[in-house]
């Protein structure tokens, strides 16, 4: 395959915009996932086991069909209760995540993965099984919708080292629009649910200082010139849930301080692996001069070298772009 979801695709073009201020990265389209998911067949976990819910054995494409045939096709359809339809297919959910991701990973797959990352130089020169260090993160086909971005709800994986931690992080991301929050928060707005399909970025770790993400547009007052960045200290600000500082820029260097960072902790990548939560620094801002300067300029390139999506008025869409200070 070779198509991929909107985040990876432009990431790919900011890299060539920005080449020493984008992470460096591998992308497995969309066509990876399928391969796996077609020769998939159902795991039942433990909890459901004897329940009569699944078959042990039989192919999760099969399991997928009959499963969203009758949720979508009879049940809704039939005016079952809210509650009902979600104990229903809670657990149908689990069995297809949980095949996923116990089903083995084809090894020709493996070695390909492990040579684009060394192409990307992202392994360890000595260490054929390790790597620098990278997110595994997921990036699928149903994000940047009229009114729906996706954003959060599917997985992402901090900081793995080792190729087997990413080769199970992969799918661990494939399974992740399985699960009742994702599928329930796209569910009115899919024609067609058993074609939602992740793609996924291997994307190097960067051990950020601060992080956040820029809006090229104040969505309050609709003002297209302003840019509105909402910061946290360590990784994962502003899309894991995190509190913020959240400055308005306008044009004339005009800037509004909206909501403070009040963490009394953030979140830094370790050497080992993973993430630990330590406490915050104490200090009164987040972002400097410099860095509020650096950003301004950023945003305002993407918007001269991007063509914005449009709405359904046909206004154009503001961009929100993730960043990151080490």
């Amino acid at each position: 395959g070779k198509l991929s979801g909107p985040k990876a695709a432009f990431l790919g073009e900011l890299k060539n915009l920005f080449p020493d201020n984008v992470a460096r990265g591998v992308v497995l389209p969309f066509g990876v996932y399928h391969k796996h998911y077609q020769s998939a067949v159902v795991s039942v976990p433990k909890d459901l086991d004897g329940k009569g819910i699944a078959k042990a054995g039989q192919p999760l494409p099969e399991f997928v069909r009959a499963t969203y045939d009758e949720f979508f096709g009879k049940m809704i359809p039939g005016g079952m209760g809210e509650k009902e339809l979600s104990e229903w297919i809670k657990p149908r959910l689990d069995v297809i995540g949980e095949s996923i991701t116990r089903s083995p990973m084809d090894e020709a797959l493996k070695a390909e993965i492990a040579a684009e990352l060394k192409a990307a130089g992202l392994m360890d020169p000595n260490d054929p099984t390790r790597t620098v260090g990278t997110f595994v993160r997921s990036d699928t086909n149903v994000e940047d919708l009229e009114n729906f971005n996706g954003a959060g709800l599917n997985l992402t994986i901090f900081n793995l080292l080792t190729l087997d931690e990413i080769y199970g992080g992969i799918k661990q991301v494939w399974a992740s629009p399985f699960r009742y929050r994702s599928f329930s928060w796209r569910q009115t707005l899919i024609d067609d649910p058993e074609w939602v399909l992740p793609s996924i970025i291997i994307l190097e770790s960067i051990p950020s200082e601060k992080s956040g993400v820029a809006i090229t547009a104040d969505i309050n007052s609709n003002n297209p010139d302003a840019i509105l960045m909402a910061t946290s200290e360590g990784v994962g600000g502003a899309v894991d849930g995190t509190p913020t500082e959240t400055l308005l820029w306008t044009p004339g260097g005009d800037l509004e301080l909206v909501t403070m960072f009040k963490s009394p902790t953030r979140r830094l990548l370790t050497a080992a692996g993973g993430t630990e939560v330590v406490p915050a620094t104490g200090s009164e801002y987040v972002l400097s001069e410099s860095e509020i300067d650096e950003l301004v300029k950023a945003a305002q390139k993407i918007r001269e070298n991007f063509e914005s999506a449009t709405n359904a008025a046909g206004e154009a869409r503001p961009w929100d772009i993730e960043y990151g200070f080490a």
